[in-house]
């Protein structure tokens, strides 16, 4: 078994537009969801998110630097299924940040319907994480939000 943490965040600077409207409509302390892992080989803790401009690795160290962690849930996977996410990261490293899907998620609140999905050819932080250890949120990849990810948490305890 693969030992990795969801963790739910908000940046550190009070004025961040995207942050301060997704805890303002989802009535959360959080804005942000990410993937905190152990490098055994690197001695280093990763976090593993779609952020600024496009899906990254921080050092933990760095990102809690600029963010406040709000919630982290430990989360079991199967080596196997570490395995397939692990190398779903590696080749997502990079790809652009969703800012249209931002825009259409917000939509999507308002008429039912994201009319920017994109699948995967770019990705916000709820997406990534969601697609990448294929959380069975019941929820369209390209319309979940923080707020999804950290209800189906609770109810299933990880």
């Amino acid at each position: 078994m693969a030992l990795i943490y969801i963790g739910f965040s908000k940046p550190k600077k009070w004025f961040v537009p995207y942050s301060w409207i997704i805890r303002l409509v989802d009535k959360t302390p959080y804005s942000h969801v990410y993937i905190k892992f152990y490098s055994s080989t690197a001695d280093e803790w990763l976090i593993y998110q779609a952020s600024h401009t496009s899906v990254n690795f921080f050092n933990e160290k760095y990102f809690v630097e600029s963010n406040d962690v709000i919630d982290e849930f430990p989360f079991k996977l199967a080596e196997i299924d570490w395995h397939s996410a692990l190398k779903f990261a590696i080749q997502h490293v990079g790809a652009p940040y969703g800012v249209k899907q931002v825009v259409g998620i917000a939509l999507g609140i308002i008429f039912g319907k994201n009319p920017f999905k994109d699948g995967s050819q770019s990705y916000v932080c709820s997406e990534l994480i969601q697609c990448m250890i294929d959380l069975p949120t019941g929820i369209d990849p390209d319309s979940v939000r923080p707020v999804d990810i950290h209800h189906y948490l609770e109810m299933h305890d990880g």
